[in-house]
């Protein structure tokens, strides 16, 4: 059900007039924070095997989100477990 809710969020971002207003949080192993903010305006797709396409070709796995937000709102969160 998680990739369901975070799958439909990111069609949310994709399909909205305020792309800029939101940001993903992923995992990301390769900065220094173990964190990466990326803004809605980057994101350009989300496939049915559960992948986020970036505008620059970038592909990030769905089970790597571990917030969505919405402004200052937290739309989405998960434990920092992986």
């Amino acid at each position: 059900m998680r990739k369901g809710e975070i799958w439909n969020l990111i069609n949310r971002i994709i399909w909205s007039d305020d792309k800029q207003s939101y940001f993903v949080i992923i995992v990301d192993r390769l900065e220094q924070s173990r964190e990466r903010l990326i803004s809605g305006n980057e994101i350009r797709k989300v496939h049915s095997n559960g992948l986020i396409e970036l505008i620059d070709g970038g592909l990030i796995p769905i089970h790597r989100v571990i917030e969505i937000r919405y402004k200052d709102k937290v739309l989405f969160t998960r434990k920092k477990s992986l």
